[in-house]
């Protein structure tokens, strides 16, 4: 094969891993991307963990975000193991282009030195020109002008392109060993990962023994709120009956038209769902039906309208906090388990203003929002296809 030939496959091999290597570094960026949302979502189930972790009193919503967390978790050394592995295969395309180059600057150092050794003398200033004065004639003189001219030309550019081969041997090879330390980071990190992972089953396990033997209790009470709640719902509805608060909202149609837009009812970031809608299992395997979702927050946290609407409604709950229901016409969005209440029966409320903040508990000290969004007359929603993801 000629060295032309050989040095355009070589380039030609350089680019396609080159294109390999920045589609492995956009992927990682976005592997990252999840890895830190991951990363996030255990952060915050630590802390509100870390709130309830001198409780006495402990509650399914405790192990209910350990279950989130290893789920989290596990899905983080998911994220790693693939990260780890397309290290691995940029280490592979790095030590190919390595080799690929070490092999180039070989043949250019060979070929250099071949030919620079068959006319090493011809090359020196007293020869060059006794060369040229010694040829039989002016056409020889003047094809070995242009010999020792190109000569000098394909010198000069092999120094050039071993010069720029060094260079980019050098840069790769920084790369490589960036790329190595990298993946040894990863996989210590996969390794801590997995020693917190069994640790938070084994918290898992001695909690979730612990509230076995308080199982019905827990039933007992989480029946008798869900039925004061639906009856207070049922009483204000009654009451209040259906009335427009603008435009189209006499049918509910402004308020339709934003399923899967809404903003969430307190902070998305600051937030984990720990009770799903509809028909779900309990951390004990028994079936529950939840009208809406369940929100863990931290201490604090400010409650917001989801959409403009009038309150229909302000009530304290049984064993419980406050409720706020608010109408859009045929649609009602709830707000349940607050503390304090910044808003009045009948007053119009605009989307996003402050309804009030959600009640910690004082027996476990956890914080949680029941929201839910219904169709009157009882038509119950998944809440979690309204908002946006």
């Amino acid at each position: 094969m000629s060295r032309p030939l050989a040095y355009i496959i070589l380039v030609m091999s350089l680019l396609i891993l080159g294109l390999n290597a920045q589609g492995q570094r956009t992927s990682r960026t976005d592997l990252k991307k999840e890895r830190e949302k991951l990363e996030d979502r255990i952060r915050l189930s630590s802390q509100l963990l870390a709130e309830t972790s001198y409780q006495r009193d402990k509650s399914l919503v405790e192990l209910s975000l350990l279950n989130e967390q290893i789920k989290a978790r596990e899905a983080l050394i998911r994220r790693l193991n693939i990260e780890i592995d397309d290290l691995g295969n940029e280490i592979t395309d790095l030590d190919a282009i390595i080799c690929a180059m070490e092999e180039d600057i070989e043949d250019v150092k060979e070929q250099y030195a071949l030919t620079a050794q068959t006319t090493y003398k011809t090359l020196e200033s007293d020869n060059w020109l006794l060369a040229i004065f010694s040829a039989e004639s002016f056409a020889e003189a003047y094809y070995r002008t242009q010999y020792l001219q190109q000569f000098t030309t394909y010198r000069r550019t092999q120094l050039r392109r071993l010069r720029k081969t060094k260079a980019f041997l050098l840069q790769k090879t920084a790369e490589l060993q960036g790329a190595i330390q990298a993946r040894e980071l990863l996989i210590q990190e996969k390794q801590d990962e997995l020693n917190r992972l069994k640790n938070t089953k084994a918290t898992q396990n001695s909690l979730f023994f612990t509230l076995k033997e308080k199982e019905n209790k827990y039933r007992v009470r989480l029946t008798q709120q869900r039925k004061a709640l639906k009856s207070i719902i049922k009483r204000i509805d009654r009451n209040y009956g259906v009335k427009a608060t603008g435009k189209n909202n006499a049918t509910g149609k402004s308020f339709k038209q934003q399923r899967g837009k809404l903003g969430w009812p307190v902070s998305a970031s600051n937030s984990i769902v720990v009770g799903k809608y509809g028909v779900t299992k309990d951390p004990f395997g028994n079936r529950i039906t939840n009208d809406g979702i369940y929100i863990r927050t931290p201490k604090g946290q400010k409650v917001q309208a989801v959409f403009q609407g009038k309150v229909t409604g302000v009530q304290k709950v049984p064993l419980s906090g406050y409720v706020v229901i608010v109408e859009h016409g045929i649609y009602r969005t709830v707000y349940d388990n607050l503390d304090k209440v910044s808003v009045k029966k009948g007053a119009a409320i605009t989307m996003g203003q402050e309804i009030g903040t959600v009640r910690t508990d004082p027996r476990t000290n956890e914080t949680i929002l029941n929201f839910m969004i219904y169709r009157i007359p009882n038509v119950f929603e998944n809440p979690l296809r309204w908002v946006r993801n």
